[in-house]
């Protein structure tokens, strides 16, 4: 994890902005570059075990790592299937982290990614929050056409829907999405 922390992209994993999870940081990076979800997950409890919840472990780590994990990509430095594994990998472990053996009690939700945004990662950050939090989550993944969309949310009553649009390319179909949602009777947000 040494080399990882010295690579020309290193800055963001070794900054001295205070915290003290530059070591979670590099480690987490090392096992999410590998594809190696179990070492990420037991990375991710130890953090849980020390009180640090979820969203933090999101804020605090997974995304200053997947942002190394970018700029080391446009540098050259990693390939994108580096890139695909480390995103697959945290995207299992936002899962693993949100499962829960008690039932959810709060209203249902949608999260979804706006058509033509094949970026799903921070709309399952999302919906691992609200699943902790105890809402009733159906997750529909990236690039949901907006005509799906209104589909099922005719079919499946939802409280709202958390439309993510991460791309500039998407915000056509994000535009769709909402109109959507919004003839479906459901809020977006």
């Amino acid at each position: 994890s040494s080399d990882l922390a010295r690579t020309p992209g290193g800055a963001n994993m070794t900054a001295t902005d205070g915290s003290e999870l530059v070591d979670e940081r590099v480690a987490m990076l090392a096992a999410l570059v590998d594809g190696d979800v179990a070492l990420a997950a037991r990375l991710a409890a130890a953090l849980l075990d020390r009180g640090m919840p979820l969203d933090a472990i999101v804020a605090e780590v997974l995304q200053p790592v997947q942002a190394e994990v970018g700029a080391r990509w446009a540098q050259g430095d990693l390939g994108i299937a580096y890139e695909h594994a480390s995103t697959a990998a945290v995207e299992e472990l936002l899962i693993r982290c949100s499962s829960t053996f008690t039932p959810p009690t709060g209203p249902s939700i949608v999260v979804a990614c706006a058509e033509l945004d094949p970026h799903a990662l921070g709309a399952r950050a999302v919906a691992a929050a609200c699943a902790l939090d105890g809402l009733r989550v159906a997750f529909l993944g990236p690039s949901l056409p907006a005509p799906d969309l209104e589909e099922y949310l005719e079919i499946h009553r939802s409280m709202a829907v958390a439309l993510s649009c991460s791309v500039p390319t998407a915000l056509a179909g994000g535009a769709r999405s909402i109109a959507a949602a919004h003839r479906a009777g459901v809020p977006v947000v």
